[in-house]
């Protein structure tokens, strides 16, 4: 005999036969108010914890507590239109912001007459609407670089391409919120090359500045070729560049506009800076004798070519190995010319050797120390970020036709940055801004935090009550 009951849990979610998610909603409420009070339990005015270390225990615990799968019951909440209400799940964000009330209150010591907003940004926690925005985003980046492979690949494609009017599954509600689409979204493969991978170039990142500029100039007086790039970013714009040296006179160069600075990183600008500088090298069609250097003022992307672990923007390492490796081939062909010809057209040409042809190594070029080699870089890279380019023809096959995907890393840090854009915008109509920003003007900030965190938990308590000009219990006073 099978029973029938009115909610299931699976898999830490509450399920009812409508899909409301009311009875999840109501077991979250608990959580938060449940988790904030084990916090509040550590926080006591008499010998808590300071204020910082509070608020990064109610992050890591509570909030992480109430947020989980968030992306399957929680709908993004929007403003009305045309006097409208809200849309979305107002009744939860309503219940989750009187316990993050209690949060606030307990991070910073204030009176429970002290105002919500108030303690908000001095506590620097998001509002619970914008909590939830950032967390859905997440969500939502993570689904749309999800590889083919995966088997949520096609439903969420599927569920991005349109916003159905019946029948909504969270997929709908989540991509229709954060209107991210995922068919330009970079693809985070499981799996890249072998965790033993050997890089066809060898890494030298000296433990200083000083050092490094000595060590590249004197390889730079040794090496006959050289390729110096970089990338940054400049007036909301990515760009990459790379210049060729040989025998200490630049040869060509080249440029790249990846795209605006929400869509792309500063790390992908050096990663295609890099890919640049190996494909002038292999432009070249005579042996490359002796020692060949690369410079790059990033020591995490020469690091990150060393970790082949599947991450954010790998794709672009990935060309940067493959490049390294097509350098050798081709070497290998200019100084084997009698065994390139023996393998040619018998689909053994894999076999020549795609390392240990040439002396490739990549050197740290530290950035703003007057070296002269990375300043033409430097220029180069803004004129690119502000959308100058090479002739397609002259770039890297895979930069010609399509634009680069959108990095994930990227639209995680802009929808961050409109949320606090957002945050500041309701704090300064708020009626109790005026008097507190003559105090502090960059609230919603981590300013308050740090102007607090070398006094211990009564001194911070007394001053935030000062701040906000509440009037103190008579038990607090000395006569």
């Amino acid at each position: 005999m099978v029973n029938t009951v009115q909610t299931y849990k699976y898999l830490g979610v509450v399920f009812d036969p409508k899909l409301r998610w009311s009875a999840h909603i109501q077991k979250v409420t608990a959580s938060a108010v449940w988790w904030t009070n084990q916090v509040s339990r550590l926080s006591r005015v008499s010998g808590g914890m300071p204020p910082h270390r509070i608020r990064q225990l109610y992050n890591m615990v509570a909030v992480l507590a109430f947020t989980y799968a968030a992306d399957v019951w929680y709908t993004g909440v929007s403003d009305g239109t045309g006097g409208q209400r809200k849309t979305g799940s107002v009744a939860a964000t309503w219940k989750l912001s009187s316990a993050q009330r209690k949060a606030a209150k307990t991070i910073t010591g204030a009176l429970s007459t002290t105002a919500g907003d108030v303690t908000k940004v001095h506590a620097n926690l998001l509002p619970v609407d914008l909590l939830f925005q950032k967390v859905l985003t997440r969500a939502a980046v993570r689904l749309a670089s999800l590889p083919p492979s995966h088997p949520l690949f096609k439903p969420v494609r599927t569920a991005a391409r349109q916003y159905v009017k019946r029948h909504r599954s969270p997929l709908h509600n989540l991509f229709h919120f954060t209107g991210i689409n995922p068919s330009t979204m970079e693809t985070i493969e499981p799996t890249r090359r072998h965790p033993s991978y050997r890089p066809a170039f060898s890494f030298h990142i000296p433990p200083s500045k000083e050092t490094a500029l000595m060590a590249i100039q004197r390889a730079h007086d040794k090496s006959r070729t050289s390729v110096y790039c970089d990338g940054s970013g400049f007036k909301g714009g990515i760009g990459a560049s790379a210049v060729l040296y040989i025998d200490g006179e630049e040869v060509t160069s080249l440029r790249y506009h990846l795209g605006s600075a929400a869509e792309h990183t500063v790390y992908e600008g050096e990663a295609v800076g890099f890919t640049l500088g190996l494909h002038l090298l292999s432009t070249l069609n005579r042996q490359l004798r002796g020692l060949t250097i690369m410079g790059s003022d990033s020591q995490a992307v020469i690091k990150a070519l060393k970790n082949q672990r599947p991450h954010p923007a790998h794709h672009l390492l990935d060309k940067a190995h493959s490049a390294a490796e097509a350098l050798h081939r081709k070497q290998g062909r200019l100084i084997h010319t009698t065994q390139c010809r023996a393998v040619q057209g018998t689909g053994r040409e894999k076999d020549l050797r795609s390392r240990g042809i040439i002396k490739l190594q990549v050197h740290w070029a530290p950035g703003h120390l007057d070296f002269g080699l990375n300043e033409r870089t430097d220029e180069l890279t803004k004129e690119a970020a502000m959308g100058s380019s090479s002739p397609p023809h002259d770039l890297p096959v895979y930069l010609r036709t399509k634009p680069l995907p959108t990095s994930t890393t990227a639209v995680r840090q802009a929808d961050l940055v409109a949320s606090q854009v957002i945050w500041k915008r309701r704090w300064k109509k708020s009626t109790r801004s005026p008097f507190i920003r003559l105090l502090d003007h960059t609230l919603p900030s981590r300013s308050y935090l740090h102007l607090v965190s070398d006094l211990d938990r009564r001194r911070s308590a007394l001053l935030t009550q000062l701040r906000d000009q509440s009037p103190q219990p008579a038990h607090t006073v000395r006569a």
